[in-house]
């Protein structure tokens, strides 16, 4: 777990705290929806939907400066190609907490 302070995360990629919530709190309604689809592809075993989702968090995690989901990213990557979608449950439990965590920092300020 991470302890997150939107004015570090906002400092780390040169904004400002304002115009980077902005952008954390696009991040976290698309990630949600993105979760969503990985949860649904879990189900159904579509590795291609989950790689796409992947993909998707990854990039803007990257942008955003967000280590820890990106290493969480990393690891749903390893284990969505060997296929091993119970494992792949629980990161995702890891991400919500992580998403919950940032949602809290939005929140504050």
């Amino acid at each position: 777990m991470t302890n997150y302070s939107l004015k570090i995360l906002a400092s780390e990629i040169k904004f400002e705290p304002e115009d980077y919530a902005i952008l954390l709190e696009l991040f976290l309604d698309t990630t949600d929806l993105d979760l969503n689809d990985i949860s649904s592809a879990v189900n159904t075993l579509d590795k291609d939907l989950i790689s796409v989702s992947i993909h998707n968090i990854k990039g803007a995690s990257l942008n955003l400066g967000l280590d820890r989901i990106i290493e969480l990213m990393d690891q749903l990557s390893k284990l969505n190609k060997s296929g091993l979608f119970t494992d792949i449950k629980e990161i995702v439990n890891k991400l919500r907490t992580e998403i919950s965590m940032l949602r809290e920092v939005l929140e504050k300020n």
